[in-house]
């Protein structure tokens, strides 16, 4: 897929930029379709599924994690004194032992996911052609889907699935965005 071909999916609008700003305000999509004038349906489309969108969505909320561990951070050695008296003597020592464990890894902040555009349409192309290679090989006889399964696509057929992918992907982008300029849509 030509880089222009793409160049709409890889863009934000001014719309959906304030879009973004609201939604890490912590705005609902209809709220935040309110704002910005558009349909809540829109907004949902465009954090679920445009890929400069989503990519800049993960990007800021990875921004605002990382501002909220560098103030977690400043506090833990206060937290493990706090932790280690209680366990020395302290009335919740089962409750001071649980919030060790889960500061050992038991629990983390969840994964964000791409931050880049480019990224995020990657990933839905490397999808989607995953997808196609399934769809193919599902209509081959057992051996073959074995044979298949075994050996992996050749670099042939991995270039002719990633090209029918991109299709694919830019047709469904195309359909449920239409023109980067159009955020009237939804």
């Amino acid at each position: 897929m030509a880089a222009t071909e793409c160049d709409r999916f890889l863009q934000l609008s001014p719309t959906q930029q304030a879009a973004i700003e609201h939604l890490l305000a912590g705005k609902s999509d209809r709220e935040t379709g309110e704002a910005v004038g558009v349909h809540r349906t829109t907004v949902t489309d465009w954090r679920r599924h445009h890929p400069a969108f989503r990519a800049e969505l993960n990007a800021r909320r990875a921004e605002i994690r990382d501002v909220a561990t560098e103030r977690l951070l400043k506090l833990v050695s206060k937290a493990v004194e706090a932790l280690e008296a209680e366990l020395d003597g302290g009335r919740n020592r089962f409750a001071a032992a649980m919030h060790i464990l889960k500061a050992a890894g038991l629990t983390e902040l969840p994964k964000g996911g791409a931050t880049e555009a480019e990224d995020e349409l990657n990933y839905r192309i490397a999808a989607q052609a995953a997808s196609v290679r399934r769809r193919r090989e599902d209509k081959l006889p057992i051996a073959e889907r074995a044979m298949a399964e075994l050996c992996g696509p050749t670099p042939e057929q991995m270039l002719a699935d990633r090209a029918e992918a991109e299709q694919v992907v830019r047709a469904a982008l195309s359909e449920r965005f239409g023109d980067a300029d159009d955020d009237s849509q939804g």
